[in-house]
């Protein structure tokens, strides 16, 4: 398991976080993007490009930490059949069910 400072950021997490992600850093990628259409030049958009990464490792350090058990399924089956999704409902759904629910 990770660090408090560190966690898992392979693809088959990012994957199987991928709604997670989505979802709960929405605003700070739309204002990502933004930027990025406004200006061509990498550095002007550098704190938005922050702001992703700490969003984004903020949910992967949320999923290890709430539902371990059924995140560490879920990556290990997606891992195992080569990220195929359809492969992998059941640990997915176990994911989903343990992510949705109040602590």
């Amino acid at each position: 398991m990770a660090s408090n400072n560190s966690c898992d950021t392979s693809y088959v997490s990012l994957l199987a976080a991928a709604p997670f992600i989505g979802s709960d850093c929405l605003d700070i990628n739309k204002s990502f993007i933004e930027c990025k259409q406004k200006d061509e030049n990498p550095a002007a958009c550098l704190s938005q490009g922050e702001k992703v990464t700490a969003c984004t490792l903020k949910v992967l350090r949320v999923a290890e930490q709430k539902c371990s058990d059924s995140f560490s399924a879920y990556k290990a089956c997606l891992h195992k059949n080569h990220k195929t999704l359809d492969a992998c409902r059941k640990e997915q759904a176990a994911f989903e069910k343990c992510w949705a629910s109040e602590e």
